[in-house]
């Protein structure tokens, strides 16, 4: 797991989610890929990211 915190230049509150399974089809990477996954929390001036893998 990797945890990120930064500064966002503006206000904001808010989440943000992601992972692998969202790349478009037609998007070229490999397919030995593990699945990746990603949370942003937003508050004020501040982001935090927690970015996971599954093995």
């Amino acid at each position: 797991m990797h945890v990120k915190i930064f500064p966002i230049y503006g206000m904001t509150f808010g989440v943000n989610y992601w992972d692998t399974h969202m790349l478009p089809e037609d998007d070229p990477h490999p397919e030995d890929l593990s699945p990746e996954y990603m949370i942003q929390v937003f508050v004020g001036i501040f982001g935090i990211s927690f970015h996971w893998w599954n093995d």
